[in-house]
């Protein structure tokens, strides 16, 4: 059995994990965003509204790594079965999609669905379709939003899941037509899915691992205290106690 990690040895661990860099990038990028407000960057496209959906989609790769990681060294709050299933996600763990490592961490280390209803999964799909398109872009300004392989993840969701819902995010489909008001429904998709981390696999624990230290007011800003300081459209689809 694997003995608690020292304070010093976490905090390496805490350094070396990016998802907290991202995390600041996507916040810091949104607010250079509000900043130059309706400025037009024509010819170019919007880079701060690029940013903050890229590093918004990375931050939450690289967190969900991070608590598999914390996870397997047994320093996570919660009781971790030991079971086929588990057994047979460490060993594809490097391979699994994000949406398969969300969803199989999830169900395999606390028995809960990560997404509890269709419209959460669409906008996680959504956010992720839009960061393919400019990852993975076409030329001649070919649509980002536009998506025809089927995640593999549908393989492992409730048939309840499977249904093609519509966009909800409804992000714009033209990297030039990408602004602020992409980037504002990036970061809500973002902390929506921080905040069911933190819940399902931390506890309390690891709250400082997903927050922002703002500089100016030399303060922590909690997953949840950002998400206030958006226009939220997306709230009614998560419940928060």
């Amino acid at each position: 059995m694997i003995g608690l990690l020292s304070m010093k040895e976490i905090q390496k661990i805490s350094y070396n994990s990016v998802h907290t860099d991202y995390l600041r990038f996507a916040f810091l990028s949104f607010q250079k965003c509000k900043t130059d407000g309706a400025k037009s960057s024509f010819p170019y496209i919007n880079r701060n509204a690029i940013e903050t959906i890229r590093y918004s989609f990375d931050c939450l790769e690289a967190s969900i790594k991070f608590i598999f990681f914390m996870g397997s060294q047994k320093q996570l709050p919660i009781t971790i079965p030991e079971n086929w299933l588990i057994r047979y996600m460490q060993r594809q763990w490097s391979a699994l999609s994000l949406s398969d490592s969300l969803g199989l961490l999830s169900f395999a280390w606390t028995e809960q669905a990560f997404w509890q209803n269709v419209q959460q999964y669409q906008l996680f799909d959504d956010l992720r379709k839009l960061r393919n398109g400019l990852t993975h872009p076409k030329p001649l300004g070919t649509v980002v939003y536009k998506d025809t392989e089927a995640p593999r993840t549908e393989k492992m969701l409730d048939p309840y899941f499977l249904v093609h819902s519509k966009p909800i995010a409804k992000f714009h489909n033209s990297p030039h037509l990408l602004d602020i008001s992409d980037a504002e429904k990036a970061l809500e998709i973002l902390f929506h899915h921080l905040i069911r981390i933190q819940g399902l696999f931390c506890q309390g624990l690891w709250s400082t691992q997903f927050s922002y230290y703002d500089e100016t007011n030399k303060t922590i800003l909690s997953t949840n205290k950002l998400l206030q300081q958006l226009h939220c459209k997306f709230a009614k689809y998560w419940e928060y106690k």
